[in-house]
């Protein structure tokens, strides 16, 4: 994008004092690969803008807009993103490893296969989210809102979120929700379905419930 540089200072004069410089519009800017390694783009409306494998390692993004942004590939590696609108973006394969997502709003936002290690999730808005795939190993959840998300394959923080690794249909138990492969219930409905329901859901799936429940009951018991 031509005069980037000349628009983030702006902005850093804008966020010193806002009589002076103009707060970052960048609005469907084409951002693809850009360097914005320690960029200050805090509340930067960024709606819609194209950020693939942007390098933006420990940028300040606090109550920025990435409504519908593309972050696929993204490096955000300490990225502060505390408050921010991620509503509806894609952040596929991107590295959020020890980012600080706090309080932010991430309804409908695609992590598939997402690096969140060790990242502050907490009080974040998960609702309908894609977490296929996505690492979440050390990362805090508490009081994330995890309703509707797809946890297909998502390797767990191991106290929200036990993911159990299982041949054929991974397991991912939250609250009182299991997720067997695609399929999402309550852990009581899990635990009361006849062998014909299940039998209905995958052509082997019921030799595999067999084989594998006392597995995950005894999980289900050890969090109880």
């Amino acid at each position: 994008m031509k005069d980037l540089s000349a628009t983030l200072a702006a902005h850093a004069a804008w966020l010193r004092d806002p009589a002076t410089g103009a707060r970052a519009d960048l609005r469907g800017a084409d951002l693809r690969g850009v360097n914005l390694r320690g960029a200050s783009l805090r509340s930067a409306n960024l709606v819609g803008a194209d950020l693939t494998g942007a390098d933006m390692h420990g940028a300040i993004l606090t109550r920025a807009i990435l409504t519908r942004a593309i972050l696929t590939r993204a490096n955000l590696t300490r990225a502060n993103l505390t408050g921010v609108d991620l509503r509806g973006a894609d952040l596929r394969d991107a590295n959020l490893r020890d980012a600080t997502l706090t309080h932010a709003d991430l309804r409908g936002v695609n992590l598939f296969n997402a690096d969140l290690r060790g990242a502050d999730l907490r009080g974040v808005d998960l609702r309908d989210a894609d977490l296929i795939g996505a690492d979440l190993r050390r990362a805090n959840l508490t009081g994330a809102d995890l309703t509707g998300v797809n946890l297909f394959g998502v390797t767990g923080d191991g106290r929200v979120i036990l993911s159990i690794h299982l041949p054929c249909y991974p397991v991912a138990i939250t609250g009182d929700r299991m997720q067997v492969g695609c399929h999402q219930h309550a852990i009581a409905k899990w635990l009361t379905f006849d062998d014909e329901t299940i039998a209905r859901m995958d052509e082997d799936a019921l030799d595999w419930w067999r084989q594998w429940k006392p597995t995950f009951a005894s999980a289900i018991a050890a969090r109880q």
